[in-house]
């Protein structure tokens, strides 16, 4: 059974962040950018959560990021907020998205976090998660 969780959006933006690849972007029309970097839509493991099914989309002046949040794990784990650390490609962050998940979490249950800003992300070279217990 799938979820879905709206998130409370957190952004930091720290100065001297916005180095641009466009070997990292692919550009469907002049308003509507959609991140390619495999830094950032590949599957990553955190602990016992897998998170698949990665995208990043500017669209009418809206970044959305969306995943697939799984606990692999045979327990319940409980899950309060997962930040989302946007990268450049130097590695620091030029935005932290914070999603509060605020539960339990079954065994192989899935959640679809989806976070919007009205900043555009589609700059960023890698992703890395925090989980917060």
């Amino acid at each position: 059974m799938k979820k879905i969780i709206y998130i409370l959006l957190i952004i930091t933006i720290f100065s001297g962040c916005s180095l641009k690849s466009k070997e990292n972007k692919k550009e469907v029309d002049e308003n509507i950018k959609i991140l390619t970097s495999e830094a950032i839509i590949k599957n990553q493991r955190v602990e016992n959560i897998e998170i698949s099914n990665i995208s990043l989309i500017y669209e009418n002046k809206e970044s959305i990021f969306k995943c697939d949040f799984t606990n692999k794990s045979n327990k319940v784990d409980k899950i309060n907020d997962i930040r989302i650390h946007l990268k450049n490609k130097i590695g620091e962050d030029i935005a932290v998205l914070s999603g509060y998940i605020g539960g339990e979490i079954n065994p192989n249950e899935t959640l679809t976090i989806t976070s919007s800003s009205s900043f555009d992300l589609t700059n960023a070279y890698s992703v890395s998660y925090e989980i917060i217990r």
